[in-house]
């Protein structure tokens, strides 16, 4: 590789990681592949990934040129420039798809990182990002407690110290842990159950049409039951009240 090519693919990571930081908050999603009846494997990630429709997918990759001339993608790191491979995959739901500069089979340096959860493309955030994220929550729930804990300082003028007084926090506290563990399970319960409608098979309606079919079914079959027992019970009844007493 010549020096200009070099200082070409230089600029190029430049330019792609500015442009990365743009679609940091976005997300993509193929409806029309599911609703064609597929799913995401390992086996077809990096090609739902690499779609021209996808923001987070560079058309001027390698992966776009050995596509268009149907070549397979076992030689991307044959090429010099810019690449998507699959680094790691947990099926059926977690597929990681790196972004990589290759100036050479040995040196190839990361640019990004995607990963695709129930069909939905999310960018990971950087090393730096996620330790800010997790240092700033930190200091914000040290701050929260720092002023919850304030309001229970107490003065004693006799002895001229303070002394903390949680009369009754314990309560609040296991009410607040309560609340938010009902939250999180309500989360969790609409979470899987948007995940199982978006990637449920087309059959699904039909076949929840017959559950509802059936299930109706069998509450007439128990209602017609305790018709019939109530009948029999009112018969047994009047047949007892009509009988003469001798």
């Amino acid at each position: 590789m010549d020096d200009d090519e070099q200082r070409q693919l230089a600029e190029a990571e430049i330019n792609t990681q500015r442009d990365d930081k743009k679609l940091a908050v976005k997300t993509w999603r193929d409806d029309k592949w599911f609703q064609s009846g597929w799913q995401v494997d390992k086996n077809n990630a990096l090609f739902y990934f690499c779609n021209s429709g996808n923001p987070f997918y560079d058309v001027k990759s390698n992966n776009e040129v050995l596509k268009m001339q149907q070549r397979d993608w076992s030689s991307l790191r044959e090429m010099h420039g810019i690449c998507y491979e699959l680094t790691f995959h947990k099926d059926p739901y977690l597929y990681v798809i790196s972004k990589e500069i290759v100036y050479s089979k040995e040196n190839v340096s990361p640019i990004s990182v995607y990963y695709i959860i129930g069909g939905t493309v999310y960018m990971s955030p950087s090393f730096y990002k996620a330790l800010s994220a997790r240092m700033y929550n930190c200091l914000n729930l040290l701050n929260e407690t720092f002023n919850a804990i304030q309001s229970h300082a107490r003065y004693s003028a006799t002895l001229g110290t303070y002394h903390w007084d949680f009369d009754g926090v314990e309560r609040e506290l296991q009410d607040e842990i309560d609340k938010s563990k009902e939250e999180k399970e309500q989360f969790e319960y609409n979470r899987t159950f948007r995940y199982v409608a978006d990637s449920a098979p087309p059959y699904s309606n039909e076949m929840q049409h017959h559950v509802d079919q059936l299930i109706t079914e069998i509450d007439l079959d128990t209602k017609k039951l305790i018709d019939a027992k109530k009948a029999k019970q009112e018969q047994a009844a009047t047949t007892k009240t009509e009988t003469p007493i001798k």
